[in-house]
């Protein structure tokens, strides 16, 4: 049973963890930016990370299956017979504090996602209200004036 070959699955899928907390970073500045396009090229990179990471949970999975391990009392058992529980303690650690960061980067990246479609929504209203006020003017002759709108107004 080689841990050494889990150590190293499990150091890979920390690496591309903190690839995600760096590009959830770089969303944040361009959330506050408004930068449409750049945002897109963070979510494809975004989702390749996630097709990386799945991909490592896969070779993990596997190797816990060869190893015939299926529960933490297999895992207890590996670590108290192996001299890398020490490292793999300290993996852990770092990947629940690594976990938490992208956790509150990403809380935060949904807040100002949530206050830009506000944004975008009461700008929408403030010109479907302008619209609402043009059409309630009257022409010389004192009949209703008719406007065309490109937006659909809310009832």
């Amino acid at each position: 049973m080689n841990i050494q070959e889990l150590i190293s699955i499990l150091e890979n899928e920390y690496e591309v963890y903190q690839d995600m907390r760096d590009l959830a970073l770089k969303k944040k500045d361009i959330l506050i930016e408004g930068n449409v396009n750049e945002l897109d090229n963070i979510v494809s990179a975004e989702q390749a990370c996630i097709a990386a990471i799945s991909k490592l949970e896969n070779k993990r999975e596997q190797w816990l299956k060869d190893n015939s391990i299926s529960g933490m009392e297999d895992i207890q058992v590996l670590l108290e017979n192996s001299n890398e529980k020490e490292k793999l303690t300290e993996l852990q650690d770092r990947f629940r504090q690594l976990l938490q960061e992208v956790t509150e980067i990403n809380e935060h990246n949904q807040a100002l996602i949530e206050q830009a479609l506000e944004y975008v929504e009461f700008s929408i209203n403030l010109i479907g209200d302008a619209l609402t006020f043009n059409d309630a003017t009257y022409e010389k002759k004192g009949m209703d004036k008719k406007s065309s709108s490109i937006f659909d107004e809310k009832i």
